[in-house]
């Protein structure tokens, strides 16, 4: 079993003398002997092997008694009537204190709990303020949209009874619109056609017998004119080649 230096703990092999460590030397361990022939026995042997002699048990080594703290305080019967008085001085001084700190707690906790109190209130207060705002924002948004509502119906009063008449003048402008187009196309060299077509004129047909896919891109692409011509009511745009169409929309 390997030995271990009393001195660093170390841990020695079982033939060292000395530790390597710290250089204390290593005592040797201490064998139980049997007292008739010698012979070395085991710690839990009771009998010797060799001889058959009862092995004694170790007498119980007696356990020192702890001695008291040096400055462990006198008992009772060595105190004078004086120490004994002035240790019951320190014993009321320190209850004092103890139900000083006692009220000065009750006394902060009392005022903490009205200072909460009234921050309880404030924050009720202020909530109750900010449903009232709420309320009259309510309001007035009610009141304003009952105003628009009106507004709205007197317009619709005032608008034309004439819905035929309406589409007519409609219809009109579409085409106006698209001969205005089709000579801003023809001043650019583009040859053109273009035309309001459909049961409303609210498509905006174009024909070139060129005509391909990407021109239809290139039309409605970035072109401030096609945003006019949502404004008035064109739904989508046409372009066709005579044998094949195509359709960009809605606008």
């Amino acid at each position: 079993m390997p030995k271990q230096c009393g001195h660093c703990n170390a841990t020695m092999p079982d033939e060292a003398k000395f530790c390597f460590t710290c250089g204390q030397p290593i005592p040797e361990p201490e064998v139980k002997r049997c007292a008739n022939c010698g012979s070395v026995m085991p710690d839990e042997a009771k009998f010797c092997f060799a001889c058959g002699q009862a092995i004694p048990e170790p007498a119980a080594q007696p356990q020192p008694q702890p001695e008291p703290p040096a400055d462990a305080p006198p008992a009772a019967a060595d105190l004078t009537d004086e120490e004994i008085r002035a240790r019951d001085r320190l014993f009321l001084r320190d209850i004092f204190i103890f139900l000083g700190a006692f009220v000065v707690l009750v006394a902060g906790a009392a005022f903490l709990s009205k200072d909460d109190a009234a921050n309880r209130k404030a924050e009720r207060d202020a909530k109750i303020e900010f449903q009232v705002a709420n309320i009259k924002e309510e309001a007035a948004k009610a009141k304003q949209e009952e105003s628009r509502k009106a507004a709205e119906a007197e317009i619709a009063k005032q608008a034309p009874k004439n819905a035929a008449e309406t589409q007519k003048r409609l219809l009109e402008l579409r085409k106006d619109y698209a001969n205005r187009l089709q000579r801003v196309l023809w001043d650019r060299g583009l040859d053109y056609d273009v035309t309001a077509s459909g049961p409303n004129g609210d498509v905006l047909r174009f024909k070139w017998v060129l005509a391909g896919r990407n021109d239809l891109w290139q039309l409605v692409t970035g072109n401030e004119y096609f945003l006019q011509a949502k404004g008035i009511g064109y739904k989508k745009v046409v372009l066709t080649n005579g044998e094949e169409s195509w359709t960009y929309g809605p606008l």
